[in-house]
């Protein structure tokens, strides 16, 4: 008896999004090593315009002054040398976050592509005779797309900017807490902005993409269709050679 496939109900983006997450094993292996070396690329981030401020000062209070260049040379080759290095400090240590990220998820990538190939070649023949295979062949690379995309876009490019902004944030309220305060009053006004905007883009982006997958699934049977045509003919080639 041929089983039954029976469609799984929809779930929320938010769920989603953490499943596939969950699914980044090579990566939260991974955490206890990637974590501080991202931290190193935020403190770097936080504090070198601290240092770039310095130097702007020295160097201006030393224009045109020898006599005071002279006093303060040490000190702004310090300065120099410090801001200098924080700046190629950040660059390395964002580098090689970077390339930790892509090396770990693309072995998640691989781990995933090939369980999700066996488990379509496991589903019933009624699923494959009536889905096309533009229809399969959209289903897989969304799915394999979606993890590569969310897990970089998430520890390289997210989870990055959330740790700089808090940073920035208790910097903030320990300078001057009046003005951060006024600024963050203003920010849910942004952030409603961009949720509006978001929304709507999302769906001419959905409508766009849902466009795409009808071209490229009708060109990918017709491709697929010369490939068997293909197969027959030198099948039959080969039959006439032989007899």
């Amino acid at each position: 008896m041929t089983p039954i496939v029976q469609k799984s109900e929809p779930i929320s983006n938010w769920k989603l999004y953490l499943e596939i997450l969950g699914k980044q094993r090579f990566i939260i292996k991974s955490l206890y090593w990637l974590m501080p070396l991202l931290l190193v690329y935020v403190a770097m981030v936080v504090t070198e315009p601290y240092f770039y401020k310095l130097f702007v000062d020295t160097l201006q209070n030393t224009i045109g002054k020898p006599e005071l260049f002279e006093q303060t040379s040490l000190y702004f080759m310090e300065i120099s040398a410090l801001w200098i290095f924080l700046v190629l400090l950040s660059i390395a240590t964002f580098t090689l976050y970077d390339f930790a990220i892509q090396f770990l998820v693309q072995k998640d990538w691989i781990r995933f592509t090939i369980e999700t190939s066996r488990k379509m070649l496991r589903l019933p023949m009624d699923y494959h005779i009536s889905t096309n295979i533009g229809e399969k062949q959209k289903i897989f690379d969304r799915g394999i797309d979606t993890i590569w995309n969310v897990a970089y876009e998430t520890y390289v490019n997210i989870l990055p900017q959330i740790f700089v902004f808090i940073s920035l944030l208790i910097f903030g309220f320990y300078i001057n807490p009046l003005m951060m305060f006024v600024s963050l009053c203003i920010l849910p006004v942004g952030v409603l902005v961009s949720i509006t905007v978001g929304k709507k883009a999302h769906v001419l982006q959905k409508v766009v993409n849902d466009l795409w997958d009808k071209i490229f699934g009708r060109f990918g049977d017709g491709l697929t269709n010369l490939g068997i045509i293909r197969i027959y003919a030198r099948e039959k080639q080969e039959s006439v050679f032989i007899g």
